[in-house]
């Protein structure tokens, strides 16, 4: 019996897909939001943001609230933290956007891989 053997697409760097930090009028570094990297991954050809909110802000902020108004929400969701820069940025636990047909993977030390 032969198995079969996936190649997963390189990852991809963080720096690469226009990151910005998000910010609220009254904290900063809450959140970051990217270019999805499904169309460098090979998973579609659509292009979009992917915005992602802190748990634990650059700041030392508390996060924000849940807010439907929120672009990258999710559901008031908050992802844990750690790195200072897009270099070094790592998020946790992965960033699921399949339900769009987009791309579901990890952000680790500044790159962004697939799931």
């Amino acid at each position: 019996m032969s198995g079969i053997v996936l190649e997963l697409p390189a990852p991809v760097p963080l720096i690469d897909q226009e990151p910005v930090w998000v910010h609220s009028p009254a904290r900063i570094g809450v959140g970051v939001s990217f270019l999805c990297p499904c169309r460098k991954m090979g998973l579609g050809d659509h292009q979009h943001r992917l915005t992602v909110l802190f748990l634990n802000p650059l700041a030392g902020a508390k996060p924000l609230e849940d807010d439907t108004t929120l672009a990258g929400n999710n559901g008031g969701y908050r992802w844990a933290r750690s790195g200072l820069t897009f270099e070094d940025l790592h998020l946790s636990p992965n960033v699921d956007a399949a339900s769009v047909g987009c791309w579901n993977g990890y952000l680790h030390d500044g790159q962004l891989r697939l799931f």
